[in-house]
């Protein structure tokens, strides 16, 4: 059955949607909410006191989803809490990868080479992929929340004009705070109108549904980011062995071999490496 682009991008944003307002809520929570020694308000004397550069990221209260060295019965379990706290099952994502190509495949069909929604439509779909991998592989992968100054420390810690935001002399000029955009039909003007309800959650029988609540045109005072990294190259490595006769791996600063073999995952599980070169 022929897939709805309308449909393909109401799932894409109900993905990214869950992202944001898991994001938003653990910052604001665990972050600039939170009065010990890892909250925001700790993080402001810091930088008052030592003048804390401007790009440091601060860590999230329980915001850690990967390998622990224990496991859960016995059996690496790495990110996977992540996906099962935000509902992500298994066809939930295949499903999600499936829409993402869907959706590049028909959006850059209508896109001229240098139109610059192209570089949006490859930082959705990495971002896609990024995820889906780290769910099927989730014990090699670990998923973190961190909070930074929304353009600078000065802003962060209640800055309100251009002023107060340059740097003294001998600093490195600071970034100006970047605005949340508008969710239509909210402009500069009337900032507090709510976003359309959404026609196709109603349509589903999910009530009325309204996207974007976070686009007002506010200015936070602080950001979060995702930090999603893989810890074994062995991943990669495995499509490549999967589709080549032979790989041939030389260097002459990567001893013991066997060891670094055994860490891309070049052999077979049981399989020994030859005295070589």
């Amino acid at each position: 059955e022929p897939l709805s682009l309308g449909d393909v991008a109401h799932f894409l944003l109900l993905f990214l949607e869950k992202l944001v307002n898991f994001g938003r809520k653990r910052k604001t929570e665990n972050f600039e909410n939170h009065k010990g020694a890892k909250g925001a308000a700790a993080a402001i004397s810091d930088y008052r006191r030592f003048r804390t550069p401007d790009n440091r990221e601060f860590e999230i209260l329980n915001s850690y989803w990967g390998p622990t060295g224990r496991g859960e019965r016995g059996k690496p379990v790495g990110c996977s809490p992540f996906f099962s706290e935000l509902g992500f099952s298994v066809d939930a994502m295949s499903k999600l990868q499936r829409y993402a190509s869907e959706f590049e495949r028909r959006v850059r069909s209508g896109l001229d080479a240098r139109d610059r929604r192209n570089g949006l439509v490859d930082r959705l779909v990495e971002l896609v992929d990024r995820f889906v991998g780290a769910h099927r592989n989730a014990e090699h992968y670990y998923i973190a929340l961190v909070a930074v100054a929304n353009g600078n420390l000065n802003y962060a810690a209640g800055g309100d004009t251009r002023e107060e935001a340059r740097p003294r002399t001998g600093e490195l000029p600071t970034k100006e705070p970047r605005s949340l955009g508008f969710a239509l039909p909210r402009t500069a003007t009337y900032p507090d109108r709510l976003p359309e309800v959404c026609f196709r959650c109603r349509t589903n029988g999910d009530g009325p549904v309204r996207h974007g609540g976070v686009c007002d045109g506010s200015t936070p005072r602080w950001e979060f980011v995702y930090h999603l990294e893989l810890l074994t190259p062995g991943i990669f490595m495995r499509s490549l062995n999967d589709g080549c006769h032979t790989v041939v791996l030389a260097s002459g600063s990567l001893a013991p071999i066997s060891s670094l073999i055994g860490e891309l995952g070049l052999l077979p599980a049981g399989q020994r490496v030859g005295k070589g070169i």
